[in-house]
């Protein structure tokens, strides 16, 4: 692995916005470069609100995500009379794994930003009627609404999540930005991990999802105040924050 990433050419971008690498440019990607924009401080202040709200929705979404992970084989499956294993496996197989791929066609297509809003928002509204409805129905119809749950959690931020720290922000800050939304993610599963056993046991698991099914449609809210990079390459956008005009041309 490590003798294979050495062999790959670092990213246009990088060459041209970060190392002003014309000559490698043109060798590595047969790209014709005019003068390249000179290279200017980061401006944290303009990209800080944009990194906060892409932040809180990877750090929202895994604080949902594994609490299902978590506490669905053990909790949720015995009450509706399954197997966690067995559970678990119905979830990915019937649920995770097919909606994803589907998520992956349609990012493209309707964007990130509408995939994660209506994720996080389907993710909220069955939650929410998982709860309510939660020791009322048999154990199929617990399943399909916790499965259409994950449904949703897949085709929205389940994919597109890791996207924003990477396509909204400068090649010279992008490993960051990256990193820092990776982090709040992380953070979030701490959440859920140390958190929600005591949130369970104190306050049951039907008040415990309806706060859950509450921080998804937060998310969904945030969601909507993200800028939308669908459609616009990484090189387009690094112009456009640079307020420089086109000076990338493919040959």
């Amino acid at each position: 692995m490590i003798y294979g990433r050495r062999k790959f050419p670092e990213t246009p971008q990088y060459l041209a916005f970060v190392k002003g690498q014309k000559e490698e440019l043109k060798e590595k990607y047969d790209l014709k470069v005019g003068d390249l924009p000179s290279l200017k401080k980061v401006a944290w202040g303009a990209i800080l609100p944009t990194l906060l709200l892409a932040s809180v929705t990877w750090y929202l979404f895994d604080v949902s995500a594994y609490s299902g992970v978590f506490f669905g084989p053990s909790v949720i499956a015995k009450d509706i009379g399954m197997n966690g294993l067995t559970f678990e496996l119905v979830i990915l197989g019937a649920f995770a794994v097919p909606w994803n791929m589907v998520s992956a066609l349609l990012n493209d297509k309707l964007g990130r930003r509408t995939l994660q809003a209506v994720g996080f928002a389907g993710m909220g509204l069955f939650t929410l009627i998982f709860a309510l409805l939660f020791g009322k129905t048999g154990a199929i119809v617990s399943l399909l609404l916790y499965g259409l749950n994950t449904v949703f959690s897949q085709l929205g931020p389940g994919t597109v999540v890791g996207f924003w720290g990477v396509e909204l922000f400068p090649s010279e800050v992008r490993g960051l930005t990256q990193g820092i939304t990776v982090m709040a993610g992380r953070l979030g599963v701490m959440t859920t991990t140390f958190l929600f056993p005591y949130i369970i046991s104190t306050q049951g698991i039907v008040t415990t999802m309806i706060l859950l099914a509450a921080l998804a449609f937060v998310a969904s809210l945030v969601t909507t105040r993200l800028p939308e990079p669908n459609q616009v390459s990484l090189a387009e956008k690094e112009l456009e924050m640079r307020g420089t005009p086109d000076v990338l041309e493919e040959k």
